[in-house]
């Protein structure tokens, strides 16, 4: 991103100790490459702005591409020691996505970076739907089940159902319809009875955003609603 700390910093390895990292960053402030910031989003770190995003782009290209991925690891690393990973799931996944593309490119192995990524993606869909950026939310779920293999039938379901949530609250409701009945599919073959009643009912809202019997509606969510109560999912009951 556009702003560091310098823990951060620290962490890539390969840095000096603190006091003489203080006495860089303070001589790249009188040179104008980065701006101390009044506010900091993370406690005891004071946190640094590059100037222009230039800047930015010109010291990342400066790293070797075959050191990139391990250093994109430890600063997701870094994040994550701070606590409450969940509240940073944009930069974890931006971080453990910039890992996984490196060391593809350089065909390493990947199926923790992969476990990872598509984990921080789910909770980066999660915190953007919670907020209502419900576009935003889109792309994470997207990029999520591009990470999850067909033999995880009940997150790729879980996910199918997120995505076509948000797919209908952004108005495209032929993707989401798509997208939910795909989720059923997969839920029904998995025997995942809740999620595929949640799912019913998500069809019978987008029945009757387009103009279908209420009836029909009406009948499916009544269906749905005694298999959420038999399974004890009290969120999907009471969308139902």
């Amino acid at each position: 991103g556009k702003v560091f700390w310098p823990g951060a910093v620290t962490t890539l390895g390969g840095t000096p100790g603190h006091g003489e990292l203080e006495e860089y960053l303070h001589a790249l402030e009188r040179k104008q490459f980065v701006r101390r910031e009044r506010r900091s989003s993370v406690a005891g770190q004071t946190q640094y702005v590059f100037v222009h995003v230039l800047l930015r782009d010109v010291a990342y290209g400066q790293i070797p591409r075959a050191a990139r991925a391990g250093k994109h690891v430890h600063a997701a690393g870094w994040i994550e020691s701070l606590g409450r990973p969940e509240d940073h799931a944009e930069m974890l996944a931006h971080h453990y996505l910039n890992a996984l593309d490196l060391a593809r490119a350089a065909h390493q192995d990947t199926p923790d970076l992969a476990a990872r990524a598509r984990t921080a993606l789910q909770w980066a869909g999660d915190r953007a739907l919670a907020l209502n950026a419900f576009a935003a939310a889109a792309g994470y779920y997207r990029a999520a089940l591009a990470l999850w293999p067909p033999d995880a039938p009940e997150q790729r379901a879980g996910l199918l159902r997120l995505l076509g949530t948000v797919l209908c609250q952004t108005g495209g409701l032929d993707q989401a319809q798509a997208v939910l009945a795909e989720g059923a599919e997969v839920a029904a073959a998995a025997r995942l009875p809740a999620v595929r009643a949640r799912i019913r009912v998500q069809l019978a809202e987008i029945h009757i955003m387009r103009g279908g019997p209420d009836q029909e509606a009406l009948a499916e969510c009544e269906a749905a609603a005694a298999i959420l109560d038999a399974e004890g999912d009290r969120e999907g009951l009471a969308e139902a």
